[in-house]
């Protein structure tokens, strides 16, 4: 069990090594654009109901993607 496990690990990391480079020509403007609406609103509903809140992944605001010009 533990050998296929391996096995599975090492056909699934491999597989998925070759998907982070193939972009088809689209760019992202900004990556790091924190939404702190989003922040501002959970964490008053949580204060509302007595929850601390601790953000440890930030939402992120989504934004409109442009492709890259061809060189053809």
């Amino acid at each position: 069990m533990r050998k296929f496990m391996l096995m599975l690990t090492v056909v699934v990391v491999s597989g998925s090594v070759g998907c982070a480079s193939s972009s088809n020509g689209v760019v992202r403007k900004d990556r790091n654009e924190i939404d702190s609406a989003k922040i501002a609103a959970v964490n008053a509903w949580a204060l509302q109901r007595g929850v601390k809140t601790t953000w440890v992944n930030p939402p992120l605001k989504r934004v409109a993607y442009e492709r890259a010009p061809r060189n053809d």
